[in-house]
């Protein structure tokens, strides 16, 4: 993936990086008020990563769901605004309030800010979507805590192929506007991740069988 050009970034924020943004990203002009990139800067991470999602997906012929809260519609956003995005992009489920993800999500009645909402909003909108790769997020986006949880604190499900992972992640800001760039990055991340490691798993599988000795 490409760096703008008079960026300080060096690459992506990664789920790992996500703890870390007061001191991972810290200098220059592009940095905000807190220590961080600025949110255009942010941004323009996101439609990168995007657009490398769609060229990797349109090569292989899969497709991408989406089901997102604290994000309200910006993951999808970022995605549909790539060329020719219809190719691989399903759509999404902004599913805002609690009710929403309970009845059109099938998340179990009770706290919304968990893996377990996560997971099943992820996996949910990838079967009834029909797609090989779903996204999932949900969190508190602040300016005030969330069911006992403190703004920035942020759940991301990833469904790859009918195997689920989810992270949790502490952005260190109660800045609502932040809070959804930052997330909207990570998502996309994660999703970028997925399919790298499916190609690393189809590489070491081709290397494999040829390695194989004949019948």
């Amino acid at each position: 993936m490409t760096v703008p050009a008079g960026s300080d970034q060096q690459k992506p924020l990664s789920a790992e990086d996500t703890t870390r943004t007061r001191t991972e990203f810290s200098a220059g002009p592009q940095t905000g008020r807190d220590g961080g990139l600025d949110i255009g800067s942010i941004e323009t991470l996101s439609s990168q990563l995007a657009e490398s999602i769609g060229a990797i997906l349109s090569r292989r012929g899969e497709s991408l769901a989406v089901a997102e809260s604290l994000t309200g519609g910006q993951i999808s956003t970022t995605l549909a605004a790539v060329p020719e995005s219809s190719d691989w992009f399903a759509g999404s489920v902004v599913a805002y309030r609690p009710e929403t993800k309970f009845r059109i999500l099938g998340v179990p009645e009770g706290p919304v800010v968990t893996e377990e909402a996560a997971r099943v909003m992820a996996e949910t909108v990838a079967e009834r979507m029909g797609v090989e790769y779903a996204v999932a997020t949900t969190g508190s986006g602040g300016p005030e805590p969330q069911e006992g949880e403190e703004p920035g604190t942020t759940w991301i499900a990833v469904t790859a192929n009918g195997n689920t992972e989810a992270s949790l992640h502490e952005l260190s800001t109660d800045d609502t506007e932040r809070i959804v760039a930052l997330t909207v990055n990570t998502a996309l991340q994660a999703v970028h991740n997925a399919l790298q490691e499916r190609a690393s798993e189809d590489t070491e599988h081709v290397h494999g069988a040829a390695g194989e000795p004949p019948d």
